[in-house]
């Protein structure tokens, strides 16, 4: 029996998956953040292997070396990560190849099934990529928080908290943010924001949580928070039209594959989201990932043994989730 390695790293926790070739799901392990670019080399590959370590005990396999293991990990895309990732990676020496890739790419490979298609994330950050039926690459935005990630939880949150300032000022429109934020935040004046942001150094998940109290406000009619919203859409939409333009796929059929929690917003957001983008790809059909981003890396390590990922393995993958627990699992044809 072969097994392969599947690792989803992100900046909050990293997942690995184990697999073997007939497509069952062994077990789960979980390690730290490990996203290298925020906590260094050697805290991230300490956390890809806690979670590797952790799943092999839960699987109970011994095996000097396994087949493959794939890692889509937060922080790597341009060529010095993959050298410098890379490189600590086969310190570990626990496969016989390695397959390095960026957390998007995985993601996508678990939201279509290894098809070709878009895939675009809002949650704290936003990012586009996609990859077309020549396999053609191409991403957009995902420049983090300071030089871009224009869409995000983060985006929304402040420019909540600018909005909320320019009502006071007199410099925009009052709304009801403000009230929102005197609550959420227990202020006794909205002047105390200043201390809540600075002095307590107010991190960015903390102001992309503030995305739900945008989305009650624009549920109640505000059109501070409305606008907030409509300008997030378009900037995802403007992302997802980047990449299907630098791969030729306007007159295509697309599928765009849809997660992340600012698109919990649902009807305030996804009908002129799905709009902006149909006015470039008409064809374009818009899903829900099948399957979360480390099962994708499960089956780009099955498809490099020579696995073919067909409705045979799927079902077994979709059963083993079922069993384990905690995993997406939800094959649409």
């Amino acid at each position: 029996m072969r097994y392969v390695l599947g690792v989803d790293g992100g900046g909050t926790i990293t997942k690995c998956l184990i697999a073997d070739d007939k497509g069952n799901l062994l077990g789960q392990g979980i390690g730290g953040p490990s996203n290298y670019q925020v906590i260094g080399v050697r805290k991230a590959i300490d956390a890809v292997e806690m979670s590797i370590k952790e799943v092999i005990r839960i699987a109970s396999i011994r095996k000097a070396k396994f087949e493959v293991i794939c890692l889509g990990l937060a922080g790597v895309g341009r060529s010095i990560d993959y050298e410098v990732v890379g490189k600590a990676l086969k310190g570990l020496n626990l496969a016989q190849k390695i397959i390095l890739q960026h957390d998007a790419f995985i993601a996508l490979a678990g939201a279509t099934i290894c098809r070709s298609g878009v895939l675009i994330i809002a949650g704290t950050g936003a990012t586009a990529f996609g990859i077309n039926e020549e396999g053609r690459r191409a991403r957009a935005n995902g420049w983090g928080f300071i030089l871009g990630d224009e869409g995000s939880g983060y985006d929304i949150g402040q420019k909540a908290l600018r909005a909320v300032t320019r009502a006071y000022d007199g410099r925009g429109e009052a709304t009801l943010l403000t009230s929102r934020l005197i609550q959420y935040f227990k202020l006794k004046s909205l002047l105390d924001i200043v201390q809540r942001v600075y002095r307590d150094k107010l991190s960015r998940r903390e102001i992309a949580a503030l995305t739900p109290l945008v989305v009650e406000a624009a549920k109640k009619g505000d059109r501070v928070a409305i606008l907030i919203l409509k300008e997030a859409a378009e900037e995802l939409a403007t992302s997802v039209v980047a990449v299907i333009k630098n791969l030729k796929t306007e007159k295509e059929k697309l599928e765009v594959a849809i997660t992340g929690g600012v698109f919990k917003a649902r009807e305030l957001i996804l009908p002129y989201f799905k709009g902006r983008v149909k006015e470039v790809a008409p064809k374009t059909r818009f899903i829900e990932p099948r399957f979360e981003p480390a099962i994708g890396a499960i089956f780009l390590g099955l498809r490099e043994i020579g696995v073919e990922i067909d409705d045979e393995i799927l079902k077994r993958v979709n059963d083993s989730c079922a069993r384990l627990g905690e995993i997406k699992g939800n094959v649409k044809k």
